[in-house]
């Protein structure tokens, strides 16, 4: 299954400019790498939100749709409020789906509680 996530290309660059989108319920963000020139984007905050309710979407491929045009991303980083906790900005990784790349990913371990070792 693949999560798509839908952009809208922007020109305003700046504190002032990101204040206004944030108002508007958007979010910042870039795309870079993959040898092509970074773009600014914006981006809905519930679907943002949404998005992110799934861990998978930190490790996984995204499909990024910018303007009905479709480019594979990855999230290099994610930036927050400090007390209310949503995004505030995002960046987003380019890839070329023909060469590899490498990232750290998390691990989450699962039924630690039962080992009566591990407690000790």
């Amino acid at each position: 299954m693949s999560m798509t996530i839908n952009a809208t290309a922007r020109d305003d660059q700046g504190k002032g400019a990101s204040r206004r989108l944030r108002r508007e319920e958007k979010v910042p963000g870039i795309v870079y790498g993959a040898g092509k020139a970074p773009s600014t984007i914006s981006l809905n905050i519930h679907e943002v939100t949404h998005l992110l309710e799934n861990d998978d979407a930190y490790t996984s491929v995204l499909d990024l749709s910018i303007d009905k045009k479709v480019e594979p991303v990855i999230i290099k980083d994610l930036q927050r409020h400090p007390a209310k906790n949503t995004v505030t900005h995002v960046d987003l990784l380019r890839i070329n789906m023909k060469q590899t790349i490498v990232t750290s990913i998390p691990l989450n371990f699962t039924g630690s509680d039962d080992n009566e070792a591990i407690r000790l």
